[in-house]
């Protein structure tokens, strides 16, 4: 038997893999993101090309996570690591990767190139 907190979707790994053909279009946009905190850069160097961050969102109201209540508190959405011209996107959620895909395709068409998907559940070891 599964059971589902409503509004709540399965826990899968999801990856995107992409190969960055414009790195400082990729930067540029993702600033350009951080201005309207949706999202948070953890590492970035231009001539090293590398980029690295967070997709991140305010807390749903209402939150279970006692830390949505926090002033100006984040949700973390998915990930993103950039290193030279490989680009690796992480969520949570199948839903996670497809937005998260949806806009990086739509808003930065040619500067990167879609390779494959990946999706790992994490209870997949425990099943015999």
């Amino acid at each position: 038997m599964k059971m589902k907190l409503s509004n709540m979707e399965n826990l899968i790994f999801s990856y995107a893999y992409y190969k960055i053909a414009d790195f400082d279009k990729l930067m540029a946009f993702f600033a350009g993101l951080q201005g309207k905190e949706m999202f948070s850069i953890e590492k970035a160097d231009l001539d090293k090309k590398i980029l690295s961050g967070a997709f991140i969102r305010p807390y749903p109201k209402n939150h279970w996570n006692p830390l949505a209540k926090s002033p100006n508190a984040r949700q973390v959405m998915g990930n993103l690591s950039a290193k030279g011209d490989n680009l690796k996107l992480e969520a949570m959620t199948k839903s996670g990767l497809k937005t998260a895909r949806d806009l990086i395709e739509s808003e930065l068409s040619g500067a990167v190139i879609f390779e494959r998907e990946e999706y790992k559940d994490p209870l997949e070891r425990f099943r015999g």
